[in-house]
């Protein structure tokens, strides 16, 4: 009998903490996407467009739909992504689609990410990303092409907490041409501004995004070129299930 009551009693505490969650408009932490939807400017409300559309599997992304195609994620028995197949329209295939892409994905002992592998089916053409770790932490990103040469890599310095704060493009001539400075508040990554000069003049592109209070992605805003001419913008809103 207190068995019972018990039960009844976590029952309904389990039900009034959902209905409390649900009143206050508050997500779970790593609630499941939805959708991301295009918008034209932050105020606006009706949206221009939906960028991408999410299904899932056993609590792991499926597929990922667009207006161009459908992508579709594999993982290993660890729960690791392990494979992503692009998909895109074409109405001269048997099925209306082809495959554009292959994104195939390797891990260390630790389950840190080594390599990305990306198959371009329709060319017959493979390129790979090598990706190397100090201390535990992403330090840089090697990108090859069919040749194998390298084309570029990337050097990531990180802060005291472990997290990305700059992030330096090379050309294979070891010369830097991009710059990626970020911003972080309560260990989520609100800001990252990138440049076209080492002395951080000449902005190119700045991102800036914006968190509930359960860490999910909400708003990415995107500006292009100085803020202060905000051309091209597009602001990306997050849709949740459950909302």
């Amino acid at each position: 009998m207190k068995k019972d009551c018990l039960m009844v009693f976590v029952s309904l505490v389990f039900i009034l903490l959902l209905s409390c969650q649900k009143e206050n408009g508050n997500l779970p932490e790593n609630a499941k996407l939805r959708q991301v939807l295009v918008f034209n400017k932050l105020t606006d409300i009706v949206p221009v467009d939906t960028l991408e559309e999410y299904e899932y599997s056993h609590g792991l992304i499926s597929k990922v739909t667009t207006q161009t195609g459908y992508d579709t994620y594999e993982y290993s028995s660890k729960g690791n992504l392990i494979k992503i197949t692009n998909y895109v329209i074409n109405f001269n295939s048997p099925t209306g689609y082809i495959i554009l892409q292959i994104f195939s994905y390797t891990y260390s002992g630790e389950g840190k990410k080594v390599k990305e592998t990306i198959e371009y089916p329709q060319i017959n053409s493979i390129e790979y990303n090598l990706f190397y770790y100090t201390d535990g932490r992403l330090s840089k990103i090697e990108n090859h092409g069919y040749s194998d040469a390298i084309t570029r890599y990337t050097l990531y310095e990180s802060d005291d907490y472990g997290q990305s704060k700059k992030e330096v493009v090379y050309n294979p001539n070891n010369v830097p041409y991009r710059w990626t400075i970020n911003s972080f508040s309560n260990g989520l990554m609100i800001k990252s501004e990138i440049y076209a000069d080492e002395n951080l003049e000449s902005k190119v592109r700045e991102y800036k995004r914006t968190f509930d209070v359960n860490k999910n992605l909400k708003i990415l805003e995107t500006f292009q070129g100085p803020a202060s001419s905000q051309i091209g913008n597009s602001v990306y809103r997050y849709i949740y299930f459950g909302e």
